[in-house]
């Protein structure tokens, strides 16, 4: 299993987690929190696969289900997480990390345009929690005044320069995802948000 593999199956189990909180939080039953969680999981990525003219990659790699699956019995097990606010952002940040990453790299890999792989990393950082919000009434975080799909980009910009400079692929993804999760963990933390037409 290589790092963009690995990285990409964290994110999978992460944004997992974070669709089964939203679940249990919004009282649903075990199917409609595993429906969530799925949706979740895969939603950045299946638009970027479309967009890509791919296969949805979990139709070829079937395994991606078991991240899945960890992540609501997770919850299922610990439900009292679902209580902690700040314990869903930090998750939500280390989803928005990897899956940005992963999908960056995966439209470089197919000769796909900088600006082009910057939208594909994009989709799928911030895709699966459009997608979750969205199926349980609230306004997703990207359409609000938070730092979020923003420190997306600034990571991605930051992975693209580090390729330029020929930094070592594991080194330059780490950098790239903590990057990405600082920037929104912090930015949440001390407030900062992006301004609002008045």
């Amino acid at each position: 299993m290589d790092l963009l593999q690995f990285i990409d199956i964290l994110g999978t189990f992460v944004f997992a987690i974070t669709g089964a909180i939203r679940g249990v939080d919004k009282k649903l039953d075990i199917f409609g929190i595993f429906v969530l969680s799925f949706l979740t999981s895969v939603g950045g990525g299946t638009i970027r696969d479309i967009l890509l003219n791919e296969v949805p990659f979990y139709f070829k790699k079937e395994y991606y289900v078991l991240p899945i699956l960890g992540g609501v019995f997770f919850v299922l097990i610990f439900k009292r997480i679902s209580r902690y606010k700040d314990f869903l952002v930090y998750l939500d940040a280390l989803g928005l990390g990897v899956f940005s990453v992963s999908g960056f790299d995966k439209a470089m890999s197919l000769n796909v345009g900088f600006l082009g792989s910057m939208i594909s990393g994009l989709i799928t950082g911030i895709g699966g929690g459009i997608v979750r919000d969205a199926l349980v009434r609230e306004i997703p975080l990207v359409f609000r005044r938070e730092i979020y799909a923003t420190a997306s980009l600034f990571g991605l910009l930051l992975f693209y320069i580090l390729g330029i400079l020929h930094v070592q692929k594991s080194i330059s993804v780490w950098i790239s995802v903590l990057a990405i999760f600082f920037t929104r963990v912090l930015c949440y933390r001390l407030g900062i948000n992006l301004p609002r037409p008045r």
